[in-house]
């Protein structure tokens, strides 16, 4: 039986704030936790003499004291970030955590982008998509295609589609959240970390979500920001853009896609597979000289039955995206002996130091869960514009003001080149390879080199034309400053961005 495998650790405290990691199985329960307590902290006392309290802090600062019934089981899945597990001596009348242990206790369970371990993020969002994306029935891809009124709807699909728009302003909320120079690009690094992961984890639409955020107008202009990243993961990200060249038909991400060593689970790059859907139904007519053309409705089952395999898998889908993303780093391979899932050789190990490892990982991922399930995600794209603008003024307010107050010997020290209103708003990093674009969400910008010149502006989206496969009407060319706190002024899009969306 699964839960009766001790692959679960909680950590006890006593009253004088001293604590044991504990060993344990789903059904173990209190009463048991009791007596191993008892016997590492060394007590002489009878067990039962003692219980097992959950003591919990609120927002507020309220603690909050319950004593846990003997059979209660699920101990590890039940404590909060905010909560702890005490030994009681029912014989005494004590204080468990007094209001210093409550507010240390507070201020670990407020969490941060930084703290979070992007294995472990990028390892809870492909679960949470590909959960997502397997929940997808079959019939929803053609009533979606179709458009067809349908009893059971197409919930699934919509929520799914909705991913890359919901984590492409996650990634642009949390950077520009932050007013510091320095965190803001640890932020972009974490990030283009998880991006790694995502894709070691065969994630690619949470992979292009998060290079999409990377590349939004507010985002991109960071100038100051951009120049603190090391040339290390400005490579990594150019290698992520490259995978998603729209050049011979996504040629780069198709070959990877099909590769024998793509094995399911498998979270595809969900624009792709509206596209591919759409030309075959767009491009192909339903009725052939007054018949029911068959061969159409057997490419469209034919595609459908190729994404439902994506989903197919032989063991734990949580456990393999776990495995996936700590096989990126060599550096992490302890923690894949950890978290892997290797039962058995948990129970082996019930030293105190893979005892405190385990407690470690397993409170990482109960992080990362209440993070993501708490997301407040802005959606804002004229404030973050603002906001851009807080940290790092546009070129033209920063030329007005030196005007006023510089000497020449300050000019020279300027953190950005002065540069007249009038000029095209362009973002130039230390690094000529380096190419955040300002872009539409949820854009992403494909092409690792920004060209000079004027662009076309696109509305971006995961939705596909009703109507035509051929290239999209250009539209007109607007010239935008970089000063202006208008969103309008910020949607300017690189001409292979155009490319992969017309494409798309």
């Amino acid at each position: 039986n699964p839960s009766d495998i001790p692959d679960q650790v909680i950590r006890v405290f006593k009253a004088d704030q001293q604590s044991c990691y504990i060993i344990i199985s789903k059904d173990t329960t209190a009463k048991e936790v009791v007596c191993q307590a008892v016997q590492e902290f060394g007590l002489t006392g009878a067990s039962d003499t003692y219980s097992l309290c959950e003591v919990s802090v609120t927002p507020e600062g309220v603690i909050k004291q319950r004593r846990l019934p003997d059979q209660f089981s699920k101990l590890a899945d039940r404590i909060q970030l905010n909560g702890r597990y005490y030994l009681k001596n029912n014989m005494e009348t004590e204080t468990l955590c007094s209001d210093e242990d409550a507010q240390e206790l507070l201020k670990e369970s407020q969490l941060s982008m930084l703290q979070l371990s992007t294995i472990e993020v990028a390892t809870q969002l492909s679960m949470r998509d590909f959960d997502l994306f397997r929940n997808i029935e079959p019939t929803e891809y053609i009533d979606d295609l179709f458009k067809l009124d349908s009893k059971t709807g197409n919930t699934h699909l919509k929520q799914f589609e909705d991913i890359v728009n919901q984590e492409t302003f996650w990634v642009a909320s949390e950077i520009l959240s932050e007013s510091n120079q320095l965190k803001r690009m640890k932020i972009i690094k974490h990030f283009i970390k998880i991006a790694l992961h995502c894709r070691e984890c065969k994630n690619f639409n949470s992979m292009f979500a998060i290079i999409s955020g990377l590349n939004l107008a507010p985002v991109a202009r960071l100038r100051g920001t951009w120049e603190k990243l090391p040339s290390k993961y400005e490579k990594h990200l150019q290698d992520l853009q490259d995978l998603f060249d729209p050049s011979r038909n996504m040629a780069k991400y198709r070959n990877i896609l099909s590769s024998q060593s793509m094995q399911p689970p498998i979270i595809p790059l969900f624009p792709v597979v509206k596209k591919d859907m759409t030309f075959l139904h767009e491009g192909n007519d339903s009725k052939v000289d007054g018949l029911v053309n068959f061969e159409k409705l057997r490419m469209i089952a034919k595609e459908i039955r190729h994404i439902i395999r994506m989903t197919s898998a032989n063991m734990d889908p949580a456990m393999m995206f776990r495995q996936r993303s700590l096989s990126q780093g060599s550096t992490n391979s302890n923690m894949l002996d950890v978290q892997g899932g290797a039962h058995k050789k948990r129970a082996r190990r019930s030293s105190l130091l893979n005892a405190k490892k385990l407690y470690e990982d397993a409170q990482m991922a109960r992080k990362v869960k209440q993070y993501l399930s708490s997301l407040d995600i802005d959606t804002d794209e004229e404030k973050f514009q603002m906001m851009s603008l807080q940290w790092e003024p546009a070129y033209g307010t920063l030329t007005k003001n030196l005007t006023e107050k510089r000497s020449a010997k300050s000019s020279e020290m300027s953190p950005v080149p002065l540069r007249s209103v009038g000029q095209t708003a362009k973002v130039h990093l230390h690094q000529p390879h380096r190419v955040s674009q300002v872009l539409q969400v949820p854009a992403v910008n494909l092409h690792p080199i920004r060209k000079k010149g004027q662009a076309k502006d696109h509305v971006l989206s995961t939705s596909l034309p009703q109507k035509g496969l051929g290239p999209t009407e250009e539209v007109s060319v607007k010239k935008h400053t970089e000063d202006t706190i208008s969103v309008a002024s910020s949607l300017h899009s690189s001409p292979l961005l155009q490319d992969i969306w017309e494409f798309l």
